[in-house]
């Protein structure tokens, strides 16, 4: 008989985090001129903000800014674009399809929701992944159980960081890829 636990479904892109060197402004622009509104947000013990248009959702972590951080992502009209750059495509894919259970539409893309499109681009240099950064730029999945998930990330041999959200009470579990892009997987409800 196999021990082994159910593989992970992830139900969609939860949110992504993103790292800024100015709150206001940043949250001005997304409002302004992306079309984002304020959604309340729990006191985590850091300056930061929660901002949603649809099924997608930001949330603005007020830190310091690392140029390269933001490489990953690049958004246009009605569309947001999550480029995960990595040092081998074939690999990765696998890494996220076997993993988070994503399914794959092509070699390079895959979709978060209808208003997020997630691709990986080969082409990066190989670098050891690191630990997760849970205050770092991330991309978020929701999952429905906190539990399963870290069976299924124990039972991979994934390096993670389970934690409980201040202000929430949220479980959340963090995770890098093999390129070292910090992941979160949230059991909180789906936007």
């Amino acid at each position: 008989m196999d021990d082994a636990p159910h593989p992970l479904k992830v139900l969609g892109l939860h949110h992504i985090a993103l790292v800024v060197p100015d709150l206001d402004d940043t949250q001005s622009f997304y409002c302004q001129a992306r079309g984002f509104r304020t959604i309340d947000r729990p006191d985590l013990g850091f300056h930061g903000a929660w901002l949603q248009r649809g099924c997608l959702v930001i949330h603005l972590l007020e830190g310091f800014w690392e140029p390269d951080a933001f490489n990953w992502m690049v958004g246009w009209d009605n569309i947001f674009r999550i480029v995960f750059s990595v040092f081998d495509l074939k690999i990765a894919g696998r890494f996220y399809a076997r993993l988070l259970g994503v399914p794959l539409l092509t070699d390079d893309d895959w979709v978060g929701s209808e208003d997020v499109v997630i691709s990986l681009m080969a082409g990066a240099p190989w670098k050891e992944p690191g630990l997760p950064k849970p205050r770092g730029n991330h991309v978020a999945f929701g999952v429905t159980d906190i539990d399963a998930a870290e069976r299924w990330l124990k039972y991979c041999g994934v390096t993670y960081i389970r934690k409980t959200q201040r202000g929430s009470g949220i479980e959340q579990i963090f995770l890098v890829d093999l390129d070292d892009h910090t992941i979160e997987l949230n059991p909180s409800p789906m936007p």
